[in-house]
């Protein structure tokens, strides 16, 4: 059975949810199905009859052991061990879009198949709890069953047999998921069996904005640091992204735990940085550094920066330009006064013509008069970045810039302690300082690795493992890039 630490911070997350507001459903995301095992158990025995809508192409029933015989479920038999254990009696199995009867036949014996291993007790709980049923017949069922539902969702039920058009699929399944007021949702990533990463955290961040405003306060589990394969299917599976492209980046072999959510897209962890979930250790450490984040500096930014303010900022650093076009046609030098160093803020700007950057520059720290350090800063980016010429007046019309306000710079002990598209980092290392701006990662969609070893490659380095002996610092940022003309 589980151990006693993990049933007590699953008990304490559950009476939480369902303390606060138990009209909402609770949630829960993660990357192995397995870890649905225990908020389905909780809400089971506080629903006494509970009837589990399993979304998902495994049936993920067995084969055994029996629980009892085992310290943890794993994911291919966390379902049985429901059964096994007398918790649910109900399973209704959803395993495709459009399941006609050879598929439903086929499912049914790949699930006799798998179950024929267990006790012949165990395997008729089974056989008798797990019902195949078509999407389309699921709303009839619900309603004869009259029973409360818990719905569990495994994403890997749009890698196969998902219909002709996968996102409308998944559409239908958030939708109905919330219509049949479940008493909670679990959702699983299973990023082993996905085919293209790209799509797998769009499914993932689409089910999470969709559930998440109408559930109760998410928890998330990451599982446990570096795990083994539970299954030959699973370790294959990894095999197959081994061979993948690093371009892919979706951690090394797909497999759960920190690394793989080091790999999600900073569009990823904009929608989860406001809410911060966590459930379990790994989750924790992963956020460890964004559970005590500021949020007083964090405000304290967006109060003192506002659109308008944010706006003279650009005026003052469009301004600069222009005087400086404006000198260099009359043969004359362009002032370039720095500003002087005693305030709480940094502020970057970066030119950008078309897709192409055109010149950055930065004061890290020590601003007190944004307007005026963004006119010496904007002229340092667009005449003096030595990796790009002079930006000119001719190519105003399809130049835009990008103004950064940062808070002030701490240090952090682990490089993976930041949210792409919310923080700037800088790296410090033997031989130089280099900043890479917020704005990047958002521009880009990067993950933390990729922000990491975008920001190695600024440095001169091929990735972020080979800066010799890094110490990164983060800093809350807000940027906003718009066309150089015309000015607000």
């Amino acid at each position: 059975m589980p151990n006693l630490h993990s049933r007590v911070v699953y008990l304490l997350c559950f009476l939480l949810l369902t303390g606060c507001n138990s009209s909402k459903p609770a949630l829960y995301f993660h990357d192995r199905h397995r870890e649905s095992y225990e908020p389905v158990k909780m809400w089971a025995e506080e629903n006494p009859g509970m009837v589990l809508i399993l979304l998902d192409y495994h049936h993920d029933a067995g084969p055994g052991p029996d629980m009892a015989e085992q310290t943890l479920p794993f994911s291919f038999n966390w379902v049985g061990a429901l059964i096994s254990e007398d918790v649910i009696d109900t399973v209704l199995w959803v395993s495709g879009k459009n399941l006609e009867m050879p598929n439903i036949n086929a499912r049914k014996a790949w699930l006799e198949r798998k179950i024929s291993p267990d006790s012949e007790k165990t395997a008729e709980k089974k056989r008798q709890a797990i019902q195949v049923i078509t999407w389309e017949d699921l709303p009839r069922i619900v309603e004869e069953l009259q029973r409360p539902l818990a719905v569990s969702i495994d994403l890997d039920i749009l890698t196969i047999d998902p219909g002709p058009n996968p996102d409308k699929f998944l559409e239908e399944i958030l939708t109905t998921s919330l219509s049949l007021k479940p008493v909670g949702i679990t959702l699983a990533l299973s990023a082993a069996y996905q085919l293209e990463a790209k799509t797998a955290w769009k499914w993932l961040e689409q089910s999470y904005n969709s559930l998440n405003p109408f559930c109760s306060t998410p928890v998330w589990t990451a599982g446990i640091e570096d795990p083994p394969a539970e299954s030959l299917e699973e370790e294959t599976s990894w095999a197959v992204w081994q061979k993948t492209p690093a371009l892919i980046d979706f951690g090394k072999t797909f497999a759960p735990g920190a690394d793989l959510w080091n790999h999600a897209p900073a569009s990823f962890w904009q929608s989860l940085s406001n809410a911060i979930p966590r459930g379990d250790d790994t989750s924790s450490h992963i956020i460890s550094g964004l559970l005590t984040m500021t949020r007083s500096r964090e405000k304290t930014l967006s109060d003192s920066f506002s659109e308008e303010r944010m706006k003279k900022i650009k005026a003052a650093a469009v301004e600069a330009v222009e005087q400086t076009w404006q000198r260099t046609s009359c043969g004359k030098s362009s002032q370039r006064e720095p500003p002087a160093v005693a305030g709480a803020y940094g502020i970057a700007v970066r030119f950008i013509s078309k897709t192409t950057d055109r010149g950055c520059f930065a004061l890290y720290q020590g601003i007190d008069e944004p307007e005026s350090a963004a006119a010496y800063v904007a002229r340092e980016a667009g005449f003096t970045d030595p990796r790009y010429p002079a930006i000119s007046a001719a190519e105003a019309e399809n130049l835009e810039i990008e103004i950064s306000i940062f808070s002030a710079f701490e240090t952090i002990a682990d490089p993976y302690d930041f949210i792409p598209g919310k923080h700037s980092l800088v790296a410090e290392y033997t031989g130089g300082r280099t900043l890479l701006q917020a704005g990047i990662a958002a521009e880009r969609n990067l993950s933390r690795q990729q922000f990491l070893d975008t920001l190695a490659r600024k440095a001169g380095y091929k990735s972020s493992q080979d800066m010799p002996e890094p110490r990164f610092s983060r800093a809350e940022t807000i940027f906003r890039r718009s066309p150089f003309y015309p000015v607000d």
